[in-house]
């Protein structure tokens, strides 16, 4: 763990470093120690956590499709500076940058696009080099430097780069090519039997993966994300036995729609594959045995899996005697209104689901008994007792739908934290909102049809820390039931136009200490009773032009 940390320094300060590139990295130089039967990246997001939960690792953030990402503070950063010594540097690129004969791991930058020229081929033998640049990188013959590079293991060009016609190093782990304009990799690259990363982000002009790709047999994440020129994959990938990571799968496309697939390659063979993403597939209409290949147990290791966009797909079936989706914890079926069958994932505890069949959406609800996190989107009608076995629910997103004030959507869900509901049609919230005593935040954006929130159903909402309501062009008020949020926190109103006040009930929400009101053109007054926020730390007003004073008594609030 104390490499893995100290490793960290490579990068400049203020860094923004993403989970999965610094596990590929630890991985590469060999810092993450095997532990019996633990796979490499398991033994990797072990020491990931134990650093973050010491405070090692700061501002934490993941995105959509998890995407891990963090910082390191500066008074951390020279700490791994210091335990490191002088085997990571970072230098600018520039004539006169000096680069100790210690450093073993080099990241190289430029800050402007400087005439200056550095001359690599002066280096000294390296582990790692990491090439990043705003644009095009001043270099001087790189392939002829990273020829001579024999023990490189870390290899990071990510500057615009027309021709990586060099020979590379027999012991490189990492390979990542970001923003370049290569058309293709030598065939060569498919030789280099210990490469565990390989990645092409965003190298747009990119057409075709070397035909010995199924030879990387040490391959664990293979990142082919806005290679948009890419028409279809090597053959054989499923030898590839340790790729735990395939961003995209392409089956070969036109206008980015796989138009004449029939059927998907067995990839239930990639044991170690965690996320597959399956895309615009307008040709496929079954998904058959095929796809789990000969295993007796597919996708042992598959945690993540999203269908979209797959127009005529109907159905998805199971081999019986057979072990499918053992790990599978999240998925996402999107467009696919013909698909009416999948197979019964029990262990599922994320579900996204929209523009399907109603009856699809039923069973894999029904069957998903440990679910935590939904998303429904673009539905007509939601089914009565949709949600009745969800005990475990704690986040639920509904977009796009029609909801009635009568639905029992919300009446079992005693363990919901997070509430979102976008673009729906609804005039008044479910009745089931007054049984959430478990939630903490509930977000109402672009509900055009709803004209207020209901009286009673606040009533039991002791929870609740924060409160967002944005772009609901009809709301015409806040019930005078707000009163008993007296956990709330914060306070949201955001494009109501035909709100006019708050409610005076607004003096017992004796919690509350952010209040923003923003681009509300009928508000005319504020109650009084606002002086009575004593713990009101932040008040932001923005483009209310109708609003002509504040309170007088909110001059006296001493926190704010």
């Amino acid at each position: 763990m104390r490499q893995c940390f100290s490793f960290c320094s490579i990068f400049p300060k203020d860094s923004v470093m993403t989970k999965d590139k610094l596990l590929a990295l630890w991985m590469a130089n060999g810092f993450i120690p095997s532990r019996g039967a633990l796979d490499l990246h398991d033994m990797g997001c072990e020491i990931f956590s134990e650093l973050t939960w010491r405070s090692y690792f700061q501002e934490i953030e993941e995105d959509v499709d998890g995407t891990v990402a963090c910082k390191m503070h500066d008074l951390i950063h020279d700490l791994a500076t210091s335990i490191m010594g002088q085997e990571c540097c970072v230098i600018e690129a520039n004539e006169g940058s000096q680069i100790p004969k210690t450093a073993r791991h080099l990241f190289v930058y430029n800050s402007s696009r400087s005439t200056n020229v550095m001359d690599y081929t002066t280096f000294q033998p390296l582990q790692s080099l990491i090439l990043c640049g705003d644009g095009y990188f001043n270099h001087s013959n790189p392939s002829r430097f990273i020829s001579k590079q024999k023990y490189l293991k870390v290899l990071h060009l990510g500057f615009y780069m027309s021709n990586i016609e060099f020979k590379i190093s027999k012991h490189l782990r990492y390979l990542y090519l970001h923003n370049s304009t290569v058309k293709t990799l030598r065939e060569s690259t498919s030789s280099l039997l210990n490469l565990q990363t390989l990645s092409l982000k965003d190298c747009g002009s990119h057409k075709m993966l070397p035909k010995g790709t199924k030879n990387l047999k040490n391959l664990r994440y293979l990142d082919i994300r806005g290679c948009h020129t890419l028409t279809s994959m090597p053959v054989a990938l499923g030898q590839l036995s340790f790729l735990r990571k395939l961003s995209i799968f392409i089956l070969g496309k036109k206008d980015g729609n796989c138009e004449r697939c029939h059927q998907l390659p067995p990839l239930g063979k990639l044991r170690f594959l965690k996320v597959l993403n399956i895309c615009r597939i307008s040709a496929l209409k079954y998904i058959d045995d095929t796809f789990y290949g000969d295993m007796e147990s597919s996708f042992p290791s598959l945690e993540v899996l999203s269908i979209r966009v797959a127009l005529c797909l109907e159905e998805w079936t199971i081999v019986n005697g057979r072990e499918h989706f053992p790990l599978l914890s999240s998925l996402t079926v999107d467009c696919c209104p013909k698909l009416v069958k999948l197979p019964m994932i029990q262990s599922l505890k994320e579900l996204h689901i929209g523009e399907t069949n109603v009856t699809l959406l039923t069973s894999l609800i029904m069957n998903a008994t440990v679910l935590t996190s939904l998303r429904i989107s673009d539905f007509n009608e939601l089914p009565d007792e949709l949600l009745k076995n969800q005990k475990q629910l704690d986040r639920l997103n509904v977009f796009y739908c029609s909801l009635k004030s009568s639905s029992d959507l919300l009446d079992n869900l005693s363990c919901l934290k997070y509430l979102d509901i976008q673009a729906c049609s609804i005039e008044s919230l479910p009745a089931g909102l007054q049984n959430l005593s478990s939630l903490e935040t509930l977000d109402l954006n672009f509900c055009d049809s709803l004209v207020s929130l209901p009286v009673n159903g606040l009533q039991r909402l002791s929870s609740l820390c924060s409160l967002r309501v944005q772009h609901c062009k009809t709301l015409a008020s806040l019930p005078e039931g707000m009163r008993y949020l007296t956990s709330l926190q914060d306070l949201l109103i955001n494009e109501c136009p035909e709100l006019t006040s708050l409610p005076r009930s607004i003096q017992h929400l004796s919690s509350l200490r952010y209040l923003q009101i923003r681009c509300c053109r009928g508000l005319i007054s504020l109650p009084d009773e606002m002086q009575h926020l004593s713990l009101l730390s932040e008040l932001t007003i923005i483009n209310c032009s109708n609003l002509m004073s504040l309170p007088q008594g909110v001059h006296n609030l001493t926190t704010l």
